[in-house]
């Protein structure tokens, strides 16, 4: 195996790493999470192979946790994520108020993703119902996830994504 190969290797399991210790270090607090901010910043560094690492996190969790209905929100959600970040990065944009700006339009789209998910195994005949009933008794815990995000998102993307950037140039990969 060639040293750049063992150095990917390298890279995308302590991404991993990170990413499954970054979830389980913050499940005590409600729907606030780093797990997103991390997936933003190594795909904006390293771009779109960060989706290994995330469908691996995904699978790891629902391992740990039991696979349901959740797991495909996450595989959907976060993977969708590291694309959009990945291509953020191909395009250089880092402005904090866009970028918090897309972290919340993608945390909303989670909640609503998760309720359509969870509402479509219940049954369909009276989907709008079950929907709104399911979205709307969460609706404080998407609120405190949109507004975490936005403000982790705002405060720690652009310096976070520089030094990733940076170590990523240093290690020659």
């Amino acid at each position: 195996m060639n040293k750049s190969l063992s150095r990917r290797i390298s890279v995308l399991a302590i991404m991993v790493a990170l990413l499954v210790v970054g979830k389980l270090a913050l499940t005590m607090i409600p729907n606030v999470e780093v797990v997103s901010i991390l997936c933003a910043i190594f795909s904006f560094a390293f771009g779109f192979i960060c989706v290994i690492p995330t469908t691996l996190f995904c699978l790891i969790l629902g391992i740990y946790w039991g696979f349901n209905v959740w797991v495909i929100a996450y595989l959907l959600h976060f993977n969708l994520l590291c694309v959009v970040f990945a291509l953020l990065g191909k395009k250089k944009i880092d402005n904090p108020i866009i970028v918090a700006l897309i972290a919340t339009v993608l945390t909303f789209g989670f909640g609503v993703l998760d309720g359509v998910l969870v509402t479509v195994l219940l049954g369909f005949e009276t989907f709008i119902q079950r929907f709104l009933a399911y979205y709307l008794n969460g609706v404080v815990f998407v609120i405190v996830h949109i507004v975490s995000n936005f403000v982790i998102f705002l405060t720690v993307f652009k310096p976070l994504s520089m030094l990733i950037t940076n170590l990523k140039e240093k290690i020659k990969l």
